[in-house]
């Protein structure tokens, strides 16, 4: 099945079985871990058989796949509502990435999982980065900003440490000044 499951045509009994697999698969691949995760588990977390998800995803990384991209995609969304208000440039990069620090600090298990996926599959994580980049580019004057933006990945990476330990305390936003 498609990475672009139409949910428009589910019955609410299958939207709500549909979700409950998404939400315990978000769950259970930001507790465990892509390896450590299996179809079992999220079947379990999610009361319904192992068959029911197969009706839904043809296999384990299909399912991980499907939540990168939705959890990209929510990303993106979050990015870009915080900066259409700004009209130049340097405000939106604040926004920008308040907003990003912001969904970082809510939503520790997707960080997780976007950085995990450097390691299950490079492209899958490549073009998350490199669609980051295309989106900000609408934005912004990307050339001019990547040496900005090779600061904040070096950021991210500080902020990744932090949640792999299990803290979520983000940094205070007056470090941005610094980046």
């Amino acid at each position: 099945m498609s990475h672009n499951i139409d949910i428009s045509k589910f019955s609410a009994k299958t939207l709500e079985t549909f979700n409950k697999i998404v939400s315990c698969s978000k769950e259970e691949f930001s507790n465990k871990g892509y390896v450590n995760t299996t179809i079992s588990s999220i079947a379990k977390c999610a009361n319904i058989s192992v068959g029911c998800i197969y009706k839904y995803f043809p296999n384990k990384y299909d399912l991980y796949k499907f939540i990168i991209d939705n959890e990209q995609k929510n990303i993106r969304d979050h990015l870009n509502k915080a900066i259409k208000q700004y009209s130049t440039r340097e405000k939106k990069e604040e926004a920008g990435l308040r907003a990003w620090l912001t969904y970082v600090r809510d939503n520790p298990g997707v960080y997780k999982l976007i950085w995990e996926s450097l390691f299950i599959d490079q492209k899958e994580f490549d073009d998350y980065y490199l669609s980051f980049k295309y989106n900000l580019g609408e934005y912004f004057i990307v050339d001019e900003a990547l040496d900005k933006y090779d600061k904040i990945f070096d950021f991210q990476e500080i902020i990744m440490d932090k949640f792999y330990v299990g803290n979520k305390n983000v940094p205070e936003y007056a470090t941005l000044k610094e980046i």
